[in-house]
């Protein structure tokens, strides 16, 4: 009992270690960005809008990004950096050096019941309602790897403001 109380007081520094997701790619979780200069590629009915934009710093395979906002304040509450890959193991070997690095930086990836289910390579980092998703969609050609930074918090935000947006829209006068 003595040694296992000892091993877990000395791994309690190199938890700690461990960043926050903060964003990705260039932009930070509830950052109110400029829309105007960024590609606008859909407005969802629930959340916020997505816009397509290019990172100072891509990373290597991934060569499409895109940023969502929130509606109403345009604060930044996902991001996404997507790649496509020839071959299933193309796109499995990404997702692994990916896994690395940000384990490095994010710390160890959390067990996934759903990958494993599904049989699609899924990663996942983060904790406090910020985190990170990666996965290898690969029961299409190309194989595609997807990379998604997220704020729980600024999520539900996004909902509500659209709500609200929507709710406002509405014609009221034959009720």
């Amino acid at each position: 009992m003595k040694y296992i109380t000892v091993i877990l007081l000395l791994s309690l520094p190199f938890v700690t270690l461990a960043n926050d997701v903060e964003g990705g790619f260039g932009y930070k979780f509830k950052e109110k960005i400029n829309i105007s200069s960024l590609e606008l590629i859909k407005v969802t009915k629930v959340e916020g809008d997505q816009y397509r934009y290019k990172p100072e710093k891509p990373y290597g395979n991934l060569d499409n990004y895109s940023v969502y906002v929130t509606p109403e304040t345009q604060s930044v509450y996902k991001i996404e950096a997507q790649g496509s890959f020839p071959t299933k193991a193309d796109c499995k070997q990404e997702l692994s050096s990916l896994e690395q690095a940000l384990s490095k930086k994010y710390g160890a990836k959390k067990p996934d019941l759903s990958a494993v289910i599904s049989g699609m390579p899924i990663i996942r980092l983060g904790g406090n309602g910020k985190r990170i998703v990666g996965m290898c969609n690969v029961y299409t050609k190309p194989y595609q790897l997807t990379l998604s930074y997220m704020d729980d918090s600024q999520t539900q935000i996004a909902k509500r403001e659209r709500a609200s947006i929507i709710n406002s829209e509405r014609d009221l006068s034959g009720l």
